[in-house]
């Protein structure tokens, strides 16, 4: 009966697994995925099947040869006796691994460390993440909250000076912001995933000046912007390779107020001023290589403030100062020509020129009016165009942006500088209603905005306070 006392034999060495049992066990359980094979059966166990740890594959009892009627006597398995009535054991039995561990395949694997997992698992020998404390889901960093809109506030905690910001949403309404760094003369871009804010640098050391942002079909952001050091206009996507950065024109003072626009190909457009020679130019990428032609010589004195946009045709439009002509002017590409005219004239220059296109194609213009210190606003019915005034500051205010929404209506954010305040003005099909967005701080040159499907602004600006300029955005 050497069988039947080797199956006693194995009962009692696994009898601390069942509960109670002075050794710590791993796992232990009737059934963890491993086949539980009987330990007994016949008239003298009494009992049909004894449950078995985890991570102990038991297999059938043998023995050399006697009982060998019994029915759940055999070969041995990973756990048994084997022909020369030896003991095997499993390789995992007694292995006790720390709190931070897991046994995964007979070894003790380091779980990530994680204040919000609910419960880990092994992946081959590895110790995972499977679930995550209620309000919280797997990601790249272990267990984050679920991904959603940026709040307001700063975008990074670092000191520097953020100035000309651009401002630019991706497909699902999350924000990205090109600035440039003034304290490392960095341009660099800052990009919400949904979590926090991410921060590269598009490239060091270039002295940049006013970088213009565009995101394309397939969420890549692109940059244009003007290189002071030489005076060049520079371009740079993000690709999964990082950002490729080239010069697209150079040779004198070029790429002064660029403005930047992708086609439905997703290729750039760029409106620029040429300072050396006070022109309005127009840079498109063919697919190949860089097609750049001048739009408006003027009387000498063009191109400030160029702002870009493309319609529902990819045919290009621009908004833009002629200081010799105290105008707003206006270019459009009608597939064959340029069509320009001038859109306001004032008693002096027009500054911070924007534009955007409605749903119609239809363009809608603002600027400030120096030295009247006037926001004005300026738009085509389809006739005309219908100018009026939308804020009469009480100084000149050191910048301006404009967006359409999707029921065609005009959201203005610009500066005042007399009270030091960032403002919006957004017209509700009645009225024109003015918000005060930075109520108790400076602020920087050059913000931006941007909307969303909803009517949603989200404002990119600049504090100014006793130190460095901090880069803060805003969703109202």
């Amino acid at each position: 009966m050497m069988g039947r006392s080797l199956v006693v034999l194995v009962v009692l060495l696994f009898a601390s697994c069942s509960g109670g049992g002075k050794q710590p066990c791993v796992n232990c359980g009737p059934d963890n995925g491993v086949d539980q094979p009987d330990m007994g059966g016949g008239d003298d166990s009494g009992s049909a099947d004894m449950p078995t740890t985890a991570d102990v594959a038991v297999g059938d009892v043998g023995s050399g040869g006697e009982d060998a009627s019994d029915p759940d006597t055999g070969n041995a398995g990973d756990m048994g006796v084997d022909g020369g009535g030896d003991v095997g054991m499993d390789a995992d039995v007694g292995v006790t691994c720390l709190a931070e561990e897991l046994l995964c395949g007979g070894v003790c694997a380091t779980c990530p460390a994680d204040v919000n997992v609910a419960t880990y698992a092994c992946a081959a020998a590895e110790c995972v993440i499977a679930t995550c404390d209620v309000g919280y889901e797997t990601c790249s960093g272990g267990c984050c909250l679920p991904a959603g809109p940026a709040p307001s506030g700063p975008v990074s905690t670092q000191s520097f000076s953020a100035l000309d910001t651009s401002i630019a949403l991706d497909k699902d309404g999350y924000p990205q912001i090109s600035y440039r760094n003034f304290f490392n003369t960095n341009i660099e871009h800052a990009r919400w995933d949904g979590r926090a804010w991410v921060i590269t640098v598009v490239e060091t050391g270039v002295q940049p000046e006013k970088p213009a942002l565009a995101i394309d079909a397939l969420d890549r952001p692109h940059v244009a912007w003007l290189e002071s050091d030489p005076f060049d206009l520079k371009y740079a996507v993000r690709t999964g390779a990082g950002w490729q950065v080239e010069t697209v024109d150079a040779g004198g003072d070029v790429g002064n107020y660029a403005s930047l626009a992708i086609d439905s190909m997703n290729r750039p457009h760029i409106a620029y001023q040429d300072a050396t020679n006070a022109t309005l130019k127009y840079a498109r990428h063919d697919g190949t290589a860089w097609v750049i032609e001048t739009v408006d010589a003027g009387g000498g004195n063009t191109g400030w403030f160029s702002t870009l946009a493309l319609d529902s045709n990819g045919r290009p439009h621009i908004a833009y100062s002629d200081f010799s002509l105290f105008a707003v002017r206006y270019a459009r590409w009608n597939g064959a020509t340029w069509q320009i005219e001038s859109v306001e004239t004032r008693p002096s220059i027009p500054q911070y020129v924007t534009m955007d296109l409605d749903s119609m194609d239809r363009a809608h213009i603002a600027y400030l009016d120096n030295p009247v210190v006037d926001l004005r606003y300026v738009r085509w019915n389809g006739t005309a165009w219908v100018g009026q005034t939308v804020d009469a500051l009480a100084n000149f205010g050191s910048s301006s942006t404009i967006k359409v929404d999707g029921s065609d209506y005009p959201h203005i954010e610009y500066a005042d500088a007399t009270t030091d305040k960032a403002r919006v003005a957004r017209f509700d099909g009645a009225a024109w209603m003015i918000q005060d967005i930075s109520p108790l701080e400076n602020i920087g040159p050059s913000s931006s905005i941007a909307v969303d499907s909803a009517g949603g602004e989200h404002i990119s600006l600049s504090i100014k306070g006793p130190g460095p300029v901090e880069l803060r955005y805003l969703n109202l």
